[in-house]
Order: C-alpha cells, then sequence, then structure tokens
C-alpha cells in the first residue's frame, strides 16, 4: 500500500521544483497564472496541462510531468505546438538550426566540467523539400561570417534567463546571460542569420531576486552512499564561444554539421 506521506512529499516536491522549471519553460508568454488558466490555446494551454496544482491527485501529477518531458525532448509526434496563424505548416517539422558554444580548456575550474551553450531556432520559411545543398552552404557561410572571428563569438553566459520569442518566425530563445545588452547583442546576431532583426517587444526576461543563493557558486555538497559528493552547478557564469552549427532536419536520422570552427568534420558543408 502506497505510504500518503511520501505521495504528499512526492508532489510537494513537483509544486516547488518541477512547477520552476515549467515556469522557465514557458517564461516568454508572460502572463500571470490567473491569465493563463482562462486560455485554452497553444503554449498556454500546453504550460496549463504542465502546471502542477494544489488538489492534484497522484494519476493527473504523473501526467503532467510526462507531458512536460515530451515537450521538454522535442517529441514532435505531440508536440503541442499552434499552427502559424492559420498555416498548415507545423513548427514541428520545420528544420532546426542549433549553435554550439563551449568554455575554454583553459577556463575550467578544478573539479568541474567545461560549461556548455545550445541555442536553436526553426527555418519557417524552409521544409524537407525546398532546402537544398546550395542552401545549407549559405546558411553555414553565413554563421561563419557573424560567429567566427577572432576566438569565436563569446556569449557571457550568467544566471538570469532571457527569452526573445517570436513563434511566427521560429525563434523561441531562452538565453541565460549576465546582463540585457549581452543579451540582446546575442540575439541580433542569431536573427542575422536568417537576414532578421529584433523586435525587442518580444524579449522578456526572467531573474531570480536572490541568483547567489538559487544559483550558487559553489554547490553544497550531499551524502551518497556514505560519501560526500558536491552538487552540480546551475546556471554557472562563465564565457562560451562559438564551435559549432548544425542542422536537424525532418526524415533525416542525424543531424548536418553546417560549419565546425575547429575544422574537424570531415562531412561538414562548409569547410576551411
Amino acid at each position: 500500500m502506497t505510504n500518503a506521506n511520501e505521495v504528499e512529499a512526492f508532489q510537494s516536491f513537483c509544486r516547488k521544483f518541477i512547477n520552476k522549471k515549467i515556469k522557465e519553460h514557458f517564461s516568454d508568454i508572460g502572463l500571470a497564472e490567473n491569465e493563463l488558466y482562462n486560455s485554452a490555446s497553444g503554449r498556454l494551454a500546453a504550460r496549463n496541462i504542465c502546471l502542477h496544482k494544489d488538489n492534484d491527485p497522484i494519476g493527473l501529477t504523473v501526467a503532467r510531468m510526462i507531458a512536460f518531458y515530451l515537450i521538454m525532448n522535442e517529441k514532435d509526434e505531440v508536440n503541442y505546438e499552434p499552427e502559424i496563424k492559420g498555416s498548415s505548416r507545423l513548427r514541428a517539422y520545420k528544420p532546426i538550426i542549433t549553435l554550439f558554444f563551449i568554455q575554454k580548456a583553459t577556463d575550467v575550474e578544478p573539479g568541474y566540467k567545461r560549461v556548455e551553450g545550445k541555442i536553436s531556432f526553426r527555418l519557417m520559411n524552409e521544409s524537407t523539400e525546398s532546402l537544398t545543398n546550395t542552401k545549407l552552404i549559405q546558411y553555414a557561410r553565413k554563421i561563419k561570417n557573424i560567429f567566427t572571428k577572432g576566438e569565436g563569438y563569446r556569449w557571457r553566459k550568467g544566471r538570469t534567463m532571457f527569452t526573445y520569442a517570436d513563434w511566427e518566425k521560429g525563434y523561441q530563445l531562452q538565453l541565460l546571460c549576465r546582463d540585457e545588452s549581452t543579451a540582446k547583442d546575442l540575439i541580433a546576431k542569431i536573427l542575422d542569420i536568417q537576414s532578421d532583426s529584433p523586435d525587442w517587444k518580444h524579449l522578456y526576461t526572467n531573474q531570480n531576486n536572490r541568483p547567489d543563493e538559487a544559483y550558487p557558486k559553489i554547490p553544497k555538497k550531499v551524502k551518497i552512499l556514505g560519501k560526500q559528493v558536491r552538487q552540480g552547478r546551475h546556471r554557472p557564469v562563465s564565457d562560451v564561444y562559438f564551435r559549432e552549427a548544425s542542422i536537424k532536419i525532418e526524415g533525416l536520422q542525424n543531424k548536418i554539421v553546417l560549419y565546425n570552427r575547429l575544422n574537424n568534420q570531415p562531412k561538414a558543408v562548409l569547410r576551411d
């Protein structure tokens, strides 16, 4: 028989910690919860479905976790995304470009892994039929020109979440940066890949009131199997540099590397 105290402890954990992750993921919405619950379309409804409530039965708690897991892992066949202004072009099947950034090995503090960063956006004006090798080369060259000067573009990662959400154009960017100017510069460069210009009404900021406590520079230790183990860092402050760009096309099993700054991907679309 299930212990009622354990069930309540589990649900309390979901309301406190999982809801925090859900709200961060949907931070672009920018609505109060009471407004959210009265909406029944698109991402507003998706967020409402995922958020854990005080009076949820245990079955619904588990269902909400599954729904959020599917959204976070981009299970396209069940991705709860709205159509774009009545069009039948579903976002879930649009090509995705991903930019990969990584911390310099010489900057890594002892005992920690290199900090990484990934930024993805969809090509809403492209499809599996419209993309050609010539277009892939054009995207790769544009990315190279924007992000590879000097040591590679430096993304100054921080603790504040900046979200730029323009769904019609394929952007739902969630960037951890140290300040707004850093976020705006990075967003402008990402949009320039498609020759787009930022519309700052789409920019939202989500900042913790006590970041030093919420995201400590040196995490606490916990006892695991009788040993003191340092917990992983959350939102570490670090500089990460552009390394690689790739594209995922619906129907292809593997991603295609557009450009790698180290020139160590022999199948990359563009090589030096």
